[in-house]
């Protein structure tokens, strides 16, 4: 009966031995899963950021392509408005030469009518002495 106890004794410590070396290597799985896990969650954090800051980067991207697509509109604009003040300013030009000639032409008159008052002022004048005279 004693060798049944003692063999029923040795198989318990086996059964036990085997129990905590499953034990162990179930604990060591398991802190290999947590440092996977924790790896795996760091992981997923730094995509998490990078995704986040690369929406960051596409929202900043968007924005500024709307404001090169509005300054382009205003330059287009600024160009179109430079534009007619050019024609304006040669419509402008044109009109201002026009109007030098006819004044130019205007001032040959006016020379022509104070050569010709002065011409009859001298001729009244003559006439008045020769009246005055006889």
């Amino acid at each position: 009966m004693n060798t049944r106890l003692e063999a029923a004794a040795a198989e318990t410590a086996n059964q036990r031995d085997e129990a905590q070396a499953q034990i162990s290597s179930m604990e060591q799985r398991e802190a290999d899963l947590v440092q996977q896990v924790e790896s795996l969650t760091a992981d997923v954090e730094t995509m998490r950021n990078a995704s986040s800051g690369a929406e960051g980067l596409q929202a900043s991207v968007a924005a500024l392509e709307q404001q090169l697509e509005s300054k382009s509109m205003e330059l287009e604009m600024a160009q179109e408005s430079a534009k007619e003040l050019g024609v304006q300013a040669q419509t402008y030009a044109s009109s201002a030469e026009r109007l030098g000639g006819e004044l130019a032409s205007l001032q040959g008159q006016l020379d022509e009518m104070e050569d010709m008052n002065t011409r009859l002022e001298a001729a009244a004048a003559e006439t008045a002495n020769q009246r005055d005279e006889a």
